[in-house]
């Protein structure tokens, strides 16, 4: 009897309050954000790290492409787990283990200790991919089908909110705490976002039954599904001028234009801050713009996108590049939104979980190769080159686009 005065009280009041829809998509939204940032953060401060740890470009480049490399290697078996347990628990799980990997890449940092620093930062990506997948998952189930999309691009836009939080803050952590606090800072808003999920989704139905019965059969179709793989390509093409950018600008910034780490920071973080509001509203661009059709939306993303990451070598003015940066991370990343309600909607409910991982698993393979690559390139020919790379691959994308699926609204 006694837990009755509790029961009426604030927290109980605050707790009847949360519980829609939209606080569950807050709350993963905090979080995927926070694990987003500490995914990006190297990439703002690489000059730094390059000198205290003696590395060449392509070497410190992997700081950030780990992550992206051992989640493209293990994120189709973790959306895989996914599909079977409940995934509230997942969440709460995979968060306890991403604040104490937090710790140990602190530690190793402060040591100098790259290869340990690697190993923290290689472990971190399936946890990092375990949130992701579970959280789309969830928001899908919490959302009617004609509002999945609209929904699971807003909660996209928290990857690329996180990436600009991780440029902006990087330098200045690192210019405050040293360089290697940038691997710890960001424990916080994760708690808080797992806490205030776990708070919401309590009287969500978002349970996982229907998908126990997924059948070895079901996978083997996932993963022979053309339109599966369209989608999946999409996702490697976005990705990948998407990691270019925003690991090698700042640096460009502070080389070829002359610019502080912590000013470059803060001009390369308007390419994911913008786009963390154009992946929101992807969805809602598609449904209601263009009455749910897919197509167009990603065939615009690839065309605008292309050209403007290309105009970043080509300005003469810190003005042009920062309207190039913003426009080619507004559009780009308009399409990149979209690709993850499309390989809800393309695959079997079933496996939703694990055609999602199948396609942050391409767009991370994306991830992984463009920063090295975008090194080796810069290191032997020159940033020209490698915007121009970025170029003809964002080209590419635009072609690809054509074959993109249009959703069936009739299932879940």
């Amino acid at each position: 009897m006694s837990r009755t005065p509790a029961a009426d009280g604030p927290t109980a009041r605050l707790r009847s309050r949360l519980g829609g829809p939209w606080d569950v998509v807050l709350g993963l939204g905090v979080l995927i954000a926070a694990v987003n940032a500490y995914y990006i953060v190297p990439a703002g401060v690489l000059p730094v790290i390059r000198e205290q740890l003696a590395l060449g470009p392509a070497t410190a480049g992997l700081l950030v492409s780990v992550m992206f490399g051992a989640q493209m290697l293990l994120g189709v078996p973790v959306g895989m787990l996914i599909d079977r347990v409940d995934n509230r628990r997942a969440v709460v799980a995979a968060t306890l283990a991403i604040l104490a990997l937090y710790a140990w890449s602190w530690r190793a940092a402060a040591d100098g200790n790259f290869w340990t620093l690697m190993l923290s930062r290689g472990l971190a990506a399936p946890v990092t991919a375990a949130i992701w997948t579970a959280g789309v998952n969830i928001i899908g189930r919490a959302f009617d089908p004609a509002r999945q999309a609209t929904a699971v691009g807003v909660f996209s836009g928290g990857p690329a909110a996180g990436f600009a939080v991780g440029l902006l803050t990087g330098p200045l952590v690192a210019e405050r705490f040293g360089w290697a606090a940038i691997f710890a800072v960001y424990a916080a808003p994760a708690a808080v976002g797992c806490a205030l999920f776990w708070v919401t989704s309590r009287r969500l139905d978002i349970s996982v039954e229907d998908t126990a019965t997924a059948r070895l059969a079901d996978f083997r179709e996932l993963f022979t599904t053309a339109t599966v793989w369209t989608v999946a390509l999409v996702a490697f093409v976005g990705f990948s001028l998407y990691a270019f950018v925003t690991s090698w600008v700042p640096t460009y910034l502070s080389e070829v234009v002359g610019v502080s780490l912590a000013e470059g920071g803060l001009l390369a973080a308007f390419f994911p801050a913008v786009g963390a509001v154009a992946r929101a509203g992807s969805g809602a661009v598609s449904d209601r713009l263009f009455g749910h059709r897919r197509r167009p939306v990603v065939l615009l993303a690839f065309a605008v996108s292309a050209p403007a990451v290309f105009v970043v070598v080509l300005a003469d003015t810190v003005a042009v590049l920062l309207l190039a940066l913003l426009v080619a991370g507004l559009f780009l990343q308009l399409g990149l939104g979209l690709a993850y309600p499309l390989a809800r909607e393309t695959a079997d409910p079933a496996v939703a979980a694990t055609g999602v991982a199948f396609t942050t698993s391409m767009a991370t393979f994306g991830g992984f190769v463009a920063p090295p690559v975008g090194g080796l390139l810069i290191a032997r020919a020159g940033y020209s080159v490698a915007f121009g790379a970025a170029l003809a691959l964002g080209l590419a994308g635009a072609a690809l686009a054509f074959f993109v699926p249009e959703p069936d609204l009739g299932g879940s």
